[in-house]
């Protein structure tokens, strides 16, 4: 039973969806759907109207029914049609009935006279407002046929009478009718273009904001083209410096997966080492033989397990260092790379600076303990000797004296070789030719080594002098041909000695030379080679013959071959040797070819002796208490008056407050605090003409370098004996006496 308190327009029939105009997603289609709508139950309503009047005003309105029902057929159609969305074959339905409705009308109610030819103009205008403009005009153009046709049939007298009575009123209501919906339509017609002008503009408006954002979106595509061709351009060229230094840097580069197998390998190096990329590439590495190197596959046993890391290998004779650097994703290890990088000459070069490094630092230590032994050597030859002088020949302690001298300057043999070692011996520069120092020492060399040992020299032609002292230079000879006869042991063999002349280049040092000094590329230099067909050297040995104190002999003091290599240095020079166990050994020396120029002035000595003058004041600078003992006991037993001072400052003060008194200052080189030197200037500036003999137990050389020869009167070398130290004293005091 029916609810009676429901409104009536809530009824379901009249909320039935086929009541309402249907929306679509599209804006267009919905506007159309909406006009069809109106058309449609206009049009409907119009036709019921019709139909129902027809009943009362004509006589037979059985054709008339059909007509009116065959263009609601049409209308329900339509309106069917619309709900699917088939808006178009549902507007051309629409137009076709009432336009084949129109003619019916015409032809049935009067023709010419019918009202019902308005009916032309609404159907067009449906038409244009349904289907669009090119639809209007085709019906325009059918209309005017079929109203022409109608016409031809109303002049032959074929058009039936009408069944209504045409009355102006009947007319005028008709045409009004007409003209009402015709309104009507326009108005739609006019509404829709607005909608549709409307619709075009926020599309318009839509577009144009869609153009501003397609062109952003374009100037950021751009933009960020021009970053990718710029990051593709920089990956090109950073690709291309890595093949770069691939292919020209001594690196290897290396990937394996996280199954171990092997996905590329290159570098100039592998052409080195003599390996082919093929060799490994795709091979697992647990599977590759590693020769020498077993340790690798652990390596990389690590790095599969996450660790970073880097090693030193050494492979086919080169020194690699390693770095191993697992791929991470997702925290599982899926690969590692690697690079491997050869640093062989880097190793050599530091070996090579340690090694000088190492005799630099053990130079300066021999020189030191050399200088400091000389100053006991001093105090004990000075107080030795003295006590030698003292006591009459037949006096039983004499010959123990005597012996006690002889060991304290054998001792001087080891300070000597110790200073020669740190560069810093004795040495008396003059020009010289290696050949005539060889040729006239050759029987003294031949002399020194066993009988199975055969000594043969080979001297080249037109030999350059070289500025060097001669007994250094002999020593050094005589020190190689020892060495080189000792290697030959008891069997027959020989020594060769050879001298030729030798341009400098950077490579002198490969083939597995050891070296230590340094040429000048392009200079023209003298070299000397001791060749011995011996047992030759293990590298253990070869890499420390130059060491003090390290002999392979059971009685050696291992300072023969650090005196030579000290020589050398001293003399600018540079030594290299080659040996292998079972081949010999080579000792090869280079020294730079001299100017040949007239060796320097000497300090001048004087040789006039005199004795007895205890008016004669002498001042002693040294630091060393049992250096300082030693001179005053000697010259007080010369009759001479002594002064002594334990560093510059106080000899300084001293000489300030005796400066007229003193004859003659014995002044040592090295002192803590105010050195030698600056105590040699500051006598000067008291006293320009004292006599002042500088006493040290290093070079001679020295006192060329740091003083001039007007502020230098002699030099006495330590350690020395009483007697050479007052001749030496006496004969300066001879020449600069009063």
């Amino acid at each position: 039973m029916t609810n009676r308190s429901t409104p009536i327009f809530q009824a379901p029939v009249l909320q039935s969806p086929l009541l309402r105009a249907p929306t679509f997603p599209d804006a267009d289609a919905t506007r159309i759907a909406r006009l069809l709508h109106i058309i449609l139950v206009a049009t409907v309503a119009v036709n019921l109207f019709y139909s129902i009047s027809l009943l009362f005003t004509v006589p037979d309105p059985g054709l008339n029914l059909i007509v009116d029902g065959v263009l609601l057929v049409a209308q329900l159609a339509s309106l069917l049609l619309m709900h699917r969305g088939r808006l178009r074959l549902a507007s051309i339905i629409l137009v076709s009935g009432i336009w084949v409705y129109c003619n019916f009308v015409i032809f049935v109610f009067g023709g010419s006279q019918s009202p019902a030819i308005v009916l032309y103009f609404l159907v067009i205008i449906i038409a244009g407002l349904l289907l669009g403009g090119r639809a209007a005009v085709t019906v325009s153009a059918i209309s005017v046929v079929a109203g022409l046709g109608l016409m031809y049939i109303e002049v032959i007298g074929l058009l039936p009478p009408s069944q209504i009575p045409i009355t102006p009123m009947y007319s005028w209501v008709a045409l009004i009718m007409g003209m009402v919906i015709a309104a009507v339509l326009l108005y739609l017609a006019m509404r829709s273009l607005n909608d549709a002008l409307d619709h075009a503009r926020r599309n318009a408006t839509a577009l144009a904001e869609k153009n501003r954002q397609l062109e952003t979106v374009q100037i950021t595509l751009e933009k960020r083209l021009q970053e990718l061709k710029q990051a593709e351009m920089a990956l090109r060229l950073s690709q291309e410096r890595l093949h770069t230094v691939v292919n020209n840097a001594p690196v290897i580069l290396w990937g394996v997966d996280g199954k171990g197998t092997v996905t590329f390998l290159e570098g100039k190096t592998l052409q080195e080492i003599g390996v082919r990329p093929e060799m490994f590439v795709g091979h697992s590495v647990f599977d590759i033989p590693v020769g020498r190197v077993p340790e690798l596959t652990g390596h990389f046993r690590r790095a599969l397990q996450g660790e970073t890391f880097s090693n030193v290998e050494k492979m086919r004779g080169r020194i690699f260092e390693m770095r191993y650097t697992p791929l991470l994703e997702n925290g599982d290890v899926n690969g590692v790379i690697g690079i491997a990088i050869d640093i062989t000459e880097r190793r050599q070069a530091e070996e090579a600076l340690f090694q000088a490094q190492k005799l630099e630092s053990l130079g300066v230590l021999a020189g030191g303990i050399a200088h400091d032994f000389n100053n006991l050597l001093v105090a004990m030859l000075g107080q030795t000797s003295l006590a030698e002088r003292l006591l009459s020949s037949e006096h039983p302690a004499r010959e123990h004296i005597r012996k006690a001298v002889d060991a304290a300057q054998k001792a001087t043999t080891l300070t000597r070789q110790m200073l020669a070692y740190s560069g810093r011996g004795q040495f008396e520069i003059v020009p010289i030719n290696m050949n005539t120092l060889i040729d006239e020492n050759i029987k003294l060399f031949q002399a020194s080594v066993p009988k199975n040992v055969t000594l043969e020299a080979h001297l080249g032609p037109f030999l350059p002098l070289i500025d060097g002292d001669p007994a250094q230079m002999q020593q050094v000879i005589m020190n190689l041909i020892l060495n080189a006869a000792e290697a030959i042991g008891q069997e027959p063999g020989t020594v060769d000695v050879v001298t030729r002349v030798e341009e400098a280049v950077e490579s002198m040092d490969d083939n597995g030379w050891q070296s230590s000094g340094s040429v000048a590329p392009g200079a023209r230099y003298v070299a000397v080679e001791i060749r011995d067909d011996g047992s030759g050297m293990s590298e253990g040995t070869l890499a420390r013959i130059f060491d003090p104190f390290f002999s392979t002999k059971a009685t050696g003091q291992g300072l023969g071959l650090a005196a030579v290599l000290g020589i050398v240095h001293g003399h600018q020079g540079k030594i290299m040797v080659r040996s292998e166990v079972g081949a010999g050994t080579v000792f090869k020396l280079l020294f730079r070819a001299g100017t040949n120029q007239t060796p320097p002035a000497e300090i001048e000595e004087h040789s006039d002796p005199v004795s007895g003058h205890s008016a004669y004041v002498v001042l002693v600078i040294d630091d060393e208490e049992p250096v300082r003992e030693a001179v005053y006991d000697v010259l007080l037993m010369e009759g001479l008056r002594v002064l002594t001072a334990a560093d510059g400052k106080e000899g300084i003060e001293i000489f300030r407050e005796h400066a007229e008194k003193i004859d003659l200052v014995l002044l040592d080189l090295s002192m803590p605090g105010m050195s030698g030197e600056e105590t040699l200037n500051k006598l000067r500036q008291i006293n320009s003409t004292v006599p002042v003999i500088l006493s040290s137990g290093y070079d001679k050389r020295d006192l060329r370098h740091r003083f001039s020869t007007k502020d230098l009167t002699g030099f006495v070398q330590k350690p020395y004996t009483a007697q050479r130290l007052s001749d030496t004293i006496w004969r300066y005091l001879a020449a600069f006496r009063r």
